[in-house]
């Protein structure tokens, strides 16, 4: 059984803080405060720290916790998330599990296996809205002014977008936020072809306008009954690419906890350098820009 010690969690921390911070290697890991970090730097360190703990080599088990931004609004300093770490593994030593379908030293996330795995919609709904999972109502239909509202459409868009340029996801549409099961019918009756068919075709439509067709290999679409009711679940996977939306200009949205957010150029570019790295090219005057924080 692998065993995940402290010094392990204070090697993960230190590296995902370089995703991040200017940090000196030899500075005390466990001092770095986390009170400048903003939702974006919450954002990349999270996901910087769950690439560097399933990096871990050498055993046929993988290690499971649950991180989101979210934690870090808990954390006055790295020495809480090192604690958090550690004492987490400790508590749940059951979390270890051995992944023999998976492939020697091969190390996987939870998330990763439910996502190969045959996924169950009730389970995604009762979880709710979080990094990985969004509810919307509609695709084009507006409850509250009980007619077709096209505007809505590029919120939808706008999720799908955040969910590529973040870790991917599950957009649920026809839920709405309170988990209530809402269905598709009245997306369906506002288009030419009032089937699943015929939505899957005007979605795929809004797609490749705003991001192009090679989008597709990130994007799956299913359609499920649930009480008498269709449900779509758009699963995303994160794109090898950051994905701009054209609107009036080009913006750029990523997850922020359990919502889709906006970021600036400069944070769009902090972002990109540290989220796609080193893949991701972008103008040269801007390549050696990292987020600095004191």
């Amino acid at each position: 059984m692998i065993t995940f010690t402290r010094d392990m969690a204070i090697d993960v921390v230190k590296k995902a803080l370089h995703s991040v911070a200017d940090f000196n290697n030899s500075a005390d890991v466990t001092k770095f405060s986390f009170k400048n970090f903003q939702d974006y730097h919450k954002n990349t360190f999270m996901v910087s720290l769950k690439k560097e703990i399933l990096n871990i080599r050498g055993s046929d088990y993988y290690f499971d916790v649950p991180l989101n931004p979210d934690n870090i609004n808990n954390w006055s300093t790295t020495n809480d998330c090192i604690n958090y770490l550690f004492q987490y593994t400790s508590r749940f030593p059951g979390k270890f599990q051995e992944s023999e379908n998976i492939g020697k030293n091969k190390i996987v996330s939870t998330e990763e296996l439910k996502r190969k795995s045959k996924i169950n919609l009730m389970d995604l709904i009762n979880e709710g809205e979080n990094f990985h999972i969004e509810f919307k109502s509609s695709l084009r239909w507006d409850y509250k002014e009980a007619k077709m509202n096209k505007s809505l459409e590029f919120e939808v868009i706008r999720s799908v977008a955040a969910f590529l340029n973040s870790e991917g996801g599950y957009l649920l549409i026809g839920v709405d936020d309170n988990k209530k099961i809402l269905g598709l019918e009245k997306d369906f009756s506002t288009l030419q072809k009032n089937s699943c068919d015929g939505f899957q075709l005007h979605f795929n439509n809004l797609l490749n306008t705003q991001f192009g067709k090679n989008i597709h290999q990130f994007i799956r679409i299913y359609f499920n009954p649930i009480d008498g009711k269709t449900v779509c679940l758009v699963k995303i996977l994160k794109s090898t690419i950051p994905q701009f939306l054209k609107k009036e200009k080009e913006l750029f949205t990523i997850r922020i906890n359990g919502a889709s957010q906006n970021l600036n150029t400069k944070e769009a570019v902090e972002y990109a350098v540290t989220h796609w790295r080193p893949k991701v090219i972008i103008n040269s005057q801007n390549k050696n820009i990292y987020l600095r924080l004191k």
